[in-house]
């Protein structure tokens, strides 16, 4: 099995973070909820 290195940077606020995924280039705001979360880091079972 192979594994892949993924580099998140994340700014905490109190109502939002600010992502940034090196692999892809690309930078999120989502809301600083469980729900949120959660969400954003199911969309990563899509990358496997």
């Amino acid at each position: 099995m192979t594994i892949h290195p993924c580099f998140i940077g994340c700014d905490i606020a109190k109502h939002h973070l600010d992502l940034f995924d090196e692999t892809s280039g690309q930078s999120l705001r989502i809301a600083n909820t469980g729900a949120a979360i959660a969400s954003w880091l199911s969309s990563f079972d899509s990358r496997t």
